[in-house]
C-alpha cells in the first residue's frame, strides 16, 4: 500500500464567528496576555462537542445550548475512524483539533483498525507511513530521542504550513517557539506555559471522569469544576472560561480582583483594601440541576396489529449457539479477534467438538469436567450443545479475565461454541411527544445491540456495579472541598452503570417506528420502556455572598479596558447570572 503524507500530533486554532447561514475566519495571533483575534483581545469560552457522539439533527441544539452557557467556542477532534471505515473511502473532511490520535475515550482512540495492519506503522513514533497523536508529553519519554524527535518533526511540520493563526499541543512540555503548549487536567492553575511569551490555555477541564460497564460513576460536584475555573483565572488563565487574575488595575484606579481560599477545611476572612471578605473553604455558587428519567407509555403504532393494552408488541427470533449456514471464514486453531474482524463487527465464533468416551469417571459419578479459557478481552459467553453453560467479562480497567467453570457434557459427540447467543427483537412504536431526550430503559435486558429504523443506538449492557477494592465505597452526599479525583464521589454502587441508551429524536418518524434489539444472553423484552430526561434546576449556596459579589466584579470589570481593549464580549447591561457564571 502506497504510504500516505505525515500527519500532525496536534491541534489547529481556527475560531469561527458563526450563525446558521454564514462563518468566517479571524486573523489570530498572541501574546503572554490572551489570544488576539482581528486586533481585539478575546476571552475564549470553550466547550467540547465531540461530533460522533451525536446526530446532526442535535447539532444546532448543543451549539445553542453551549452558547446560552456563555461559550463562544467550539472546541472538536476529528474522528478518523468516522470517515474512512477503509483505505482511501472517506466520506468528508475537517480539520479542526487533528490529532489524528485523538484517545477521547473514543474506539481505538479515533484512528481505525485497519491502520495497524500497514507495513511499516508503528503508533506514537517518528516512523512511516503514518505519524499519529495527541497528548503526547506523558509518552514522549518512552521512545527516547525518537520521541523528541518526533515532536520537534510535527511542530516544525505545522508552522511551515504558514497558515495565520496559533498552533497548540496539548500536554506537551518541550514544544518549540511559536507553539503553544496547553494544560489538560482537573486543576491547571499551577500551570506555566513553557515561554513567557505564550497565554495560559486550559485545553480539557475535566467535568468527571469515563465509566466503563460494571463500574460506578465518579461524580464530580459542579462547585469543585467552578472553583477549579476561578482558580485557573485568578492564576492568569486567558482560554477556558472568564478571564480573571489576582488584581488588575486602570489608571482611573478602578481594579477588579479575585480572592481564593484554597484551604478545604476552614473558612477565612481576609481584609482586601480596608474592606473584609468571609471565604468559605474551597468557596463557591454554583447552579445544579436534578435529573430524572420519566417512563414514557408508547403504544403500538396504529398499522400494527391490535394487542389491546398490552404495550408494544414483539416478534422473537432465536438463533441456535455456533455457526449455521454459511460460514464467513474457517480457521483452524484459535485466532485473534480484533485482527480477524477488523472491528467490524462486536461478535466472533469460537466452535469445536469433542467425543466423550462412554467409559469416563465424570459420566458415572455425576462429576461435570470444568471448561477453562484465559482471555484478553472483552466477554464471552461459553455453549454446550447448545445450552449456555456461563459467562464472562473484564472491566475497562483491567480487560483480560479468566472463565473457569463446570460444564455439562454427554457420552458421544459435544459441541462447544464460544462467544455469544442472540435473540433477535422487534416492535412497531409511535414518537414520544415533546422535544426532551429520549432514553430507551435497558433495565430488564441481558447485553447486545439496539437499532431504530437501521439507526445503531449502539451497545447495551445494564451492568451492575461492584467493588474494585475494600475502600472503594459510594458517597450518599459529596463533600466537594478538597481537590477532586476519580475515586473521591463514587455514586451508583450495586447499580446498573447505564440503563438508558440515548436515541436522537431526529431518528423517529412520525408512526411505523422499527426498534430491534440484537440480545445475547435472554431478557424479557416486554419490559423495555422509552423514557425523557426532566431537568430541573437549583441553586446550591456556599458563601452568602459569593455570587452577589462575583457579579459586582463583572460589571467592574466589563467596564475597565485591557491594553486598550474591552475585556468582555457582554456589555454591562446583559451580565446576569448565566452569563457570570
Amino acid at each position: 500500500m502506497k504510504p500516505r503524507t505525515p500527519i500532525a500530533p496536534f491541534a489547529l486554532l481556527i475560531f469561527f464567528s458563526s450563525s446558521i447561514t454564514y462563518c468566517f475566519a479571524g486573523n489570530v495571533t498572541y501574546d503572554s496576555r490572551s489570544l488576539i483575534i482581528n486586533g481585539r483581545r478575546e476571552l475564549i469560552i470553550s466547550a467540547a462537542i465531540h461530533y460522533p457522539r451525536s446526530v446532526p439533527g442535535m447539532w444546532p441544539g448543543l451549539v445553542q445550548k453551549a452558547k446560552e452557557g456563555g461559550v463562544n467556542t467550539i472546541e472538536s477532534y476529528v474522528f478518523w475512524n468516522g470517515h474512512e471505515l477503509s483505505p482511501g473511502k472517506a466520506r468528508m473532511y475537517m480539520i479542526l483539533r487533528i490529532g489524528p490520535f485523538v484517545a477521547a475515550e473514543y474506539n481505538y482512540g479515533g484512528i481505525p483498525v485497519w491502520l495497524h495492519y500497514i507495513p511499516g506503522t508503528v503508533f506514537r513514533n517518528d516512523t512511516e507511513p503514518f505519524k499519529v497523536e495527541n497528548e503526547y508529553g506523558y509518552y514522549e519519554s518512552f521512545y527516547g530521542e525518537g520521541g523528541k524527535r518526533y515532536a520537534l518533526w510535527a511542530a516544525k511540520m505545522a508552522v511551515a504550513q504558514n497558515i495565520g493563526v496559533p498552533w497548540i499541543m496539548c500536554q506537551q512540555f518541550d514544544t518549540p517557539d511559536p507553539v503553544i503548549n496547553t494544560c489538560n487536567s482537573f486543576y491547571c492553575d499551577q500551570f506555566t506555559p513553557h515561554s513567557p511569551s505564550m497565554p495560559k490555555i486550559w485545553t480539557e477541564n475535566w467535568p468527571g471522569w469515563f465509566k466503563t460497564f460494571g463500574g460506578r460513576d465518579p461524580h464530580r460536584p459542579s462547585e469543585d469544576i467552578a472553583f477549579s475555573v476561578a482558580r485557573f483565572f485568578q492564576k492568569g488563565g486567558s482560554v477556558h472560561n472568564y478571564y480573571m487574575a489576582d488584581v488588575y488595575a486602570d489608571s482611573s484606579g478602578a481594579c477588579a480582583a479575585f480572592l481564593a481560599n484554597m484551604d478545604d477545611k476552614n473558612d477565612k476572612t481576609v481584609v482586601f483594601r480596608n474592606v473584609s471578605y468571609h471565604l468559605p473553604a474551597w468557596s463557591v455558587r454554583a447552579q445544579s440541576s436534578t435529573v430524572e428519567m420519566v417512563p414514557e407509555n408508547l403504544q403500538p403504532s396504529e398499522a400494527s396489529p391490535d394487542n389491546g393494552s398490552k404495550g408494544l408488541k414483539w416478534e422473537v427470533f432465536k438463533e441456535i449457539a455456533g455457526i449455521w449456514g454459511e460460514a464467513d471464514f474457517v480457521k483452524s486453531g484459535f485466532v485473534d479477534h480484533i485482527n480477524t474482524t477488523k472491528d467490524t463487527t462486536d461478535y466472533l465464533w469460537y466452535t469445536t467438538s469433542i467425543i466423550v468416551n462412554e467409559n469416563e469417571e465424570f459420566l458415572k459419578n455425576g462429576s461435570r469436567p470444568v471448561l477453562l479459557i484465559e482471555s484478553k478481552g472483552h466477554a464471552l459467553h461459553a455453549f454446550a450443545n447448545q445450552e449456555l453453560q456461563g459467562s464472562a467479562s473484564g472491566n475497562g480497567t483491567h480487560p483480560p479475565f479468566k472463565y473457569k467453570n463446570p460444564i455439562s457434557l454427554k457420552a458421544g459427540k459435544n459441541e462447544i461454541a464460544l462467544l455469544s447467543m442472540t435473540v433477535g427483537l422487534q416492535a412497531v412504536v409511535k414518537q414520544p411527544p415533546g422535544d426532551e431526550p429520549i432514553g430507551l430503559d435497558m433495565l430488564k435486558m441481558g447485553k447486545g445491540l439496539a437499532w431504530l429504523n437501521g439507526e445503531e443506538i449502539g451497545r447495551y449492557w445494564p451492568r451492575k456495579s461492584r467493588k474494585s477494592s475494600p475502600h472503594d465505597e459510594c458517597v450518599q452526599e459529596c463533600d466537594y472541598r478538597g481537590k477532586f479525583n476519580p475515586d473521591k464521589c463514587i455514586t451508583g454502587c450495586g447499580e446498573p452503570s447505564q440503563r438508558w441508551y440515548h436515541i436522537p429524536r431526529s431518528w423517529f418518524k412520525p408512526s411505523e417506528n422499527i426498534l430491534v434489539i440484537f440480545e445475547e444472553k435472554g431478557g424479557d423484552p416486554t419490559k423495555i420502556t422509552f423514557s425523557i430526561r426532566k431537568i430541573s434546576g437549583k441553586f446550591a449556596f456556599v458563601g452568602e455572598d459569593y455570587f452577589a459579589n462575583m457579579l459586582k466584579l463583572l460589571h467592574l470589570f466589563c467596564n475597565m479596558s485591557f491594553n486598550g481593549n474591552c475585556l468582555g464580549k457582554f456589555p454591562c447591561s446583559s451580565l446576569s447570572a448565566k452569563h457570570a457564571y
